[in-house]
């Protein structure tokens, strides 16, 4: 979607430059949070004392760099794509803010689609893994809620086929258990609220007034959703074990687990002929 590129799963075409990305975005959720007495005691910042400062820069450089190549690259092709008359198929965001860019260079500027780019990628890397990770746990500690979850997808799916899109609608008790593992364990524990007190215009689009929310909001709940009631549809899921699984969170921008979730799983009967086709 943003640079028309797959960096997990099987089908990653360069596994070296899937490597640098995530170690990237780790390192950018690292820095975000990041504390030092500098912040509570500014006599300190004469001393720089635990290298946040430079681990910032760094975070930043190496950021910088990667998403540069992407844009050298993309500017490459599109440019290619015009000389052959193919400008209109299908484009990527970085090629559509590139086309912004040759009719608005001082605003859409390197460093702007730099900073975009990877706030885009580093904000949807992270939160709709770590949400439904904590939601499987949830639903291994509590069975017979992971048991009327499945009841529910068998009623409103059946048995002759897989969940889709546009069955995520009617999943009214799904989209509950998502709503309360969100209240319990939020994407962004530490963000704090952000509210405009008057309408603005911001790169020419008219922002109005009131509390600001995720752009990706709606197609995070729908992917959440339909990646679980998949899970959930076609597998059996059990703990590890007798004891219940670890609850603790790891801190940081976001709030993982910290220990990953290990369950035993496997398929169920009715849906292994389905799973076949696939």
């Amino acid at each position: 979607m943003l640079a028309g590129k797959r960096f997990c799963g099987e089908r990653v075409v360069d596994s070296e430059e899937a490597t640098r990305f995530q170690e990237i975005v780790g390192e950018q959720v690292k820095v975000l949070t990041k504390s030092s007495k500098q912040e509570f005691l500014p006599f300190f910042l004469w001393f720089s004392l635990e290298g946040i400062e430079k681990m910032c820069v760094d975070a930043q450089r190496k950021r910088d760099v990667f998403v540069q190549n992407w844009i050298k690259g993309f500017r490459k092709m599109r440019f290619n794509r015009i000389t052959t008359n193919e400008e209109n198929i299908d484009r990527t965001m970085i090629e559509i803010l590139l086309s912004l860019q040759e009719t608005n260079p001082e605003y859409y500027t390197d460093e702007m689609i730099r900073g975009l780019m990877m706030t885009l990628l580093t904000a949807a890397s992270n939160t709709s893994a770590d949400t439904m990770e904590w939601t499987m746990t949830h639903l291994l500690n509590n069975p017979e809620i992971l048991k009327k979850a499945r009841a529910e997808i068998d009623k409103v799916i059946g048995q002759q086929r897989l969940i889709d899109e546009s069955d995520v609608p009617q999943l009214h008790y799904l989209k509950l258990i998502i709503m309360e593992t969100l209240r319990m364990h939020p994407v962004v524990p530490l963000l704090l609220p952000y509210e405009s007190s008057k309408d603005c215009t911001v790169g020419g689009f008219h922002v109005p007034r009131g509390r600001r929310g995720c752009p990706g909001e709606n197609l995070a709940m729908r992917m959440i959703a339909l990646a679980l009631g998949s899970l959930i549809r076609c597998f059996d899921w059990e703990r590890v074990g007798d004891e219940k699984e670890d609850m603790r969170e790891l801190g940081g921008f976001t709030a993982p687990k910290a220990q990953p979730l290990v369950a035993n799983f496997h398929p169920r009967p009715t849906t292994v002929p389905l799973l076949s086709q696939t």
